[in-house]
């Protein structure tokens, strides 16, 4: 059920913080998604909404279920923008992109010392680092969007501009 941490747990706090944002001088909801959202990188699967599988009770695949709770992600986004007062908020989605963070140094770390994995992991590091963000790269899009006030309601953006999303979204 990693579309319901992933999706529902966003949904769930915007929920819960609603009264007070709007009753407020003016909110902004950010919601972190991501490019997997626009596509699956598979042989077989669709990144689409299965409504007749929608909790993946059967042929369950952690890569698409990911990519679907992202979906979900920009189509709430949406949605919610298109339902508020503009003049007293804006809601966007962003991709942070890929970064390093600490669950990535755990795994090289002592935990796989000695194992291939851990051994590969290493190896493979400094190419990672050319390809992948810093953390502070990795929230400079999540900063923007919730800080300028060149950012457009509804919109999803990556690097600090607005991006193109799944045609999913796209009205």
């Amino acid at each position: 059920m990693q579309w319901a941490v992933n999706h529902l747990g966003h949904f769930y706090l915007t929920y819960l913080l609603w009264p007070k944002l709007v009753n407020g001088t003016f909110y902004r909801v950010v919601n972190v998604s991501s490019r997997g959202h626009i596509q699956y990188i598979g042989f077989f699967h669709k990144i689409g909404i299965d409504f007749d599988n929608i909790n993946f009770d059967k042929n369950y695949d952690r890569h698409l279920s990911y990519s679907r709770s992202k979906l979900y992600n920009v189509l709430f986004t949406r949605a919610l923008a298109s339902k508020i007062d503009k003049s007293k908020g804006v809601v966007v989605s962003v991709n942070p992109g890929v970064v390093r963070t600490d669950i990535i140094r755990e795994l090289v770390g002592d935990g796989f010392k000695g194992k291939l994995l851990g051994i590969l992991l290493k190896v493979v590091w400094p190419l990672f680092c050319l390809f992948t963000k810093s953390k502070q790269q990795g929230a400079s899009t999540s900063l923007y969007a919730l800080l300028s006030p060149q950012v457009k309601n509804g919109r999803y953006y990556t690097s600090c501009r607005v991006s193109p999303e799944s045609k999913l979204v796209s009205p």
